[in-house]
């Protein structure tokens, strides 16, 4: 079901055990456009919608009609190669069920391809030809290779399948996997309209006159066609269960009764220029989260935020006001509460968007991600017997993806697993049933672009941290904030995800006193390497930064003596401009901003503190060359939530840590980069 709801606004919130009562909310239906992902061309867009339900309804099917066709837009090949072996593979062609067939609800078919062994490895029983994306059209998600395909040669896999009851066209995309599970070669399809074929034309007896008949122009093939965005939400088996005591979503969020009329959509302002995807949250007893919206801009902007629940409903809010230089706060819990939640935020010009998430006595601000992707990573991972661990992956379109889930050990040996997140879903998968225990590194591969964070729980501390996984490999990572002193532990992993070559690691500690000796690991093809940072600097307020001769992914996990933990991303390049949408001044809060002065000259940074009202403190801050500062934020401006906007003169990395609940709890993150101010 969806909604469009009075919204709860709040300026800014009380530490995390001073509750704010919830609102009472009127409820309205309403329908979202649909999104197209930024940056792709537009013939390259997927031919998917976001997700729009509506309430189910009885359809009649006229004889002889069926829905217009969907033009197939497939994933780019791809070609696995480990040494002088390659597994590649291309469509030959179609051998039943072409293009746009026309099939009654209901109807068992068999789809057959034909595709051809392009690599110079044989395939066996390991290969199978596997459902990666869209309309499964069945149980079946995999078929075997026969015994042998030599390179060059070609095999044939038939799949039974069934139609949807639902008349609609539907598309369905496979591709090849070897033995570890990884897809390669081209994506083919199967894409048929469910509808009622028109019936045999009636065979005249013998000897009557035949009737006239006239000649019609064929009608030229429909265009490229996005997929109704009608599919009812399902959940993908894996959203995060509600803790003991959790009371279940409210009644009266019933949809409404079939035959009803649709309300008018919910107004909007065109495409939007800013976005951000978070895919964790829970609202259940425990816990509290909170979204943070931030204008960085001189003129106003208006958002829209979708609310995606685990059982199906969406609340969208829209439009949302911010005016020059201000911020907002959404209370999630009074706007979705005792749910599993994910969400995205979407404005008419440049937004910063973080959501934080109390439990326990720990919390974690996290920046959205400005885009789904394909491929995701994470450096730091462990299962153990004191570790709790889980990935969150948000589905946003309209039809279910397949994602193929890689964790890699500190040698680089690897295990391949394999799930299917519904349309318009969060999964939630367990490291524990990815990857053998100790420490691991994890790649996410999806059909379809996906959101991708990951979770983490650790024994003897006060509650769970997450961040976002990381969007690509770099040779650069800057870490603003960290050290070991006094029972504080930091570790710094770093996975190589290279699969030949080994990578050479140097990290560089940055004090007061500037950029300290480096220190060098060599993780090798696909392994994962971890600075101890305890074992060798014995101090806090250290910035860090990790240098690759190839691109690898790092993140930093610190550990306070009072039980807090933070799940840290670094940036992979300084920039002028720095967002924080999120922050706290207050009795029980501690906030800094953190800079980290990677240049050889001394830089000017300005930094803007925005209170309720706007900006209300600037403070000018000479930095250091290569050196690090903070900026301690109590006593700048009254207590009260506190948004930040740094700008510098040379590009810089901009941090914020957060200490509350008497130092028990620890958030530490980077700032968002604000490219064009």
């Amino acid at each position: 079901m969806w909604y469009a709801i009075a919204l709860p606004l709040t300026h800014g919130r009380r530490p995390p055990r001073r509750r704010r009562a919830a609102l009472a909310l009127p409820l309205f239906l309403a329908f979202v456009v649909p999104l197209r992902p930024h940056g792709l061309p537009e013939a390259a867009a997927p031919a998917v919608a976001l997700i729009i339900p509506t309430a189910a309804a009885t359809t009649t099917v006229a004889v002889g009609s069926a829905p217009p066709c969907l033009n197939a837009i497939a994933s780019p090949p791809v070609s696995v190669a480990e040494g002088d072996l390659l597994d590649d593979a291309a469509f030959s062609r179609d051998l039943s069920v072409p293009d746009c067939t026309v099939v009654a609800p209901g109807t068992i078919f068999v789809k057959t391809w034909e595709v051809r062994n392009t690599g110079t490895t044989a395939w066996d029983g390991r290969y199978h030809w596997r459902f990666e994306a869209g309309a499964a059209l069945g149980p079946t998600h995999a078929v075997a290779a026969p015994a042998r395909v030599a390179p060059g040669a070609a095999a044939r896999f038939s799949v039974r399948m069934v139609a949807p009851p639902r008349p609609r066209a539907y598309i369905g995309y496979w591709q090849m996997t070897g033995p570890t599970g990884a897809v390669f070669g081209a994506q083919s399809w199967v894409t048929i309209r469910v509808g009622t074929p028109p019936p045999p034309a009636a065979t005249p007896p013998p000897g009557a006159t035949p009737a006239a008949t006239t000649t019609d122009t064929p009608s030229p093939t429909p265009a490229a066609t996005p997929l109704e965005a009608t599919t009812p939400i399902t959940n993908g088996g894996g959203a995060q269960p509600p803790p003991a005591g959790a009371q279940p979503p409210p009644a009266g969020a019933q949809p409404p009764p079939a035959g009803a009329p649709r309300p008018p959509a919910v107004s909007w302002f065109g495409p939007a220029s800013g976005r951000a995807f978070l895919a964790e949250g829970y609202t259940a007893a425990g816990y509290q989260q909170y979204l943070s919206l931030l204008n960085p801009r001189a003129t106003p902007l208006r958002a829209r935020v979708t609310i995606y629940r685990a059982d199906g409903a969406t609340r969208v809010l829209s439009p949302l006001r911010l005016a020059p230089f201000s911020r907002q706060t959404l209370d999630v819990n009074a706007l979705a509460p005792r749910a599993s939640t994910a969400l995205k935020v979407e404005g008419d010009g440049p937004l910063v968007a973080e959501r934080a998430q109390y439990s326990g006595r720990n919390g974690h601000v996290s920046a959205g991600a400005p885009l789904p992707g394909r491929r995701w990573y994470v450096a730091e991972g462990y299962v153990g017997p004191r570790f709790d661990e889980e990935l969150r992956i948000l589905n946003p379109y309209d039809v279910s993806t397949g994602v193929t889930l890689t964790s890699y050990q500190s040698d680089g040996a690897a295990r391949v697993s394999r799930r299917v997140v519904a349309a318009g879903a969060r999964l939630s998968v367990r490291l524990d049933d990815l990857a053998p225990a100790g420490g691991a590194a994890l790649t996410v591969d999806s059909a379809l672009p996906v959101v991708v964070e990951s979770v983490a729980r650790v024994a003897d501390t006060s509650g769970a941290t997450a961040a976002p996984a990381l969007a690509a490999p770099s040779r650069a990572w800057y870490f603003p904030d960290g050290g070991a002193k006094d029972g504080d532990r930091e570790y710094i992993s770093v996975f190589n995800p290279d699969a030949r070559h080994k990578a050479t690691v140097r990290l560089t500690f940055v004090t007061g006193d500037g950029y300290q000796a480096p220190l060098t690991l060599h993780p090798g093809p696909h392994a994962r390497a971890v600075f101890v940072i305890a074992g060798l600097i014995h101090q806090d307020g250290v910035a860090a930064v990790v240098a690759s001769d190839l691109p690898v992914v790092a993140q930093e996990t610190r550990y306070m003596r009072r039980g807090g933990v933070a799940l840290v991303n670094g940036a992979t390049r300084p920039a002028r401009s720095w967002g924080f949408a999120d922050g706290y001044v207050g009795p029980t809060f501690k906030e800094w901003i953190t800079l980290l002065n990677p240049n050889r000259r001394a830089v000017v940074v300005r930094v803007r503190l925005i209170g309720r009202t706007g900006v209300t403190r600037t403070v000018t801050v000479r930095q250091r060359p290569r050196g690090r500062d903070y900026l301690y934020l109590q006593g700048l401006l009254p207590n009260g939530p506190v948004a930040a906007l740094v700008d510098a003169d040379s590009p810089i990395v901009a941090g914020r840590t957060l200490l509350f609940n008497g130092d028990k709890g620890l958030s530490t993150t980077i700032g968002v980069a604000l490219p064009g101010r």
